[in-house]
């Protein structure tokens, strides 16, 4: 064997000894999140993960798919129908809420009292 390519192999092996003597545990790993913990062998896992994400990705596709359409959101007044700009809607909700609050305050102060309704035989 050639010196330099000999030479390269042992570091090559050596870097590789202080690679794996320098990994983690797998114990770490499962606490970073890297390995996930499981009794099942490998293999298994991994079917067991594929075919729980093929579930989530159909139950997605069928909510997607069945969906209310917005102008059934609308009739719901869960979606709004607005021409302003969606940063700023919540603020512009906030100013009418607040000016109807306003006008039924000002209109509960000043309805009729009960002496006037008796004298309008309203009660």
């Amino acid at each position: 064997m050639n010196p330099v390519a000999h030479t390269q192999h042992v570091k090559s092996a050596e870097e590789l000894d202080k690679f794996l003597q320098e990994r983690p545990c797998p114990e770490e790993l499962v606490e970073k999140n890297i390995l996930k913990k499981s009794v099942f062998p490998p293999l298994l896992q991994r079917q067991a993960e594929e075919l729980n994400r093929a579930r989530l990705e159909d139950k997605l596709d069928y909510k997607l798919a069945n969906r209310p359409a917005p102008e059934e959101l609308l009739a719901k007044n869960i979606l709004h129908d607005s021409n302003v700009a969606p940063e700023i809607q919540k603020q512009t909700e906030d100013i009418k809420r607040t000016m109807l609050k306003s006008k039924l305050n000002n209109k509960l102060a000043h309805r009729p009292g009960l002496e006037e309704l008796h004298e309008r035989h309203i009660l």
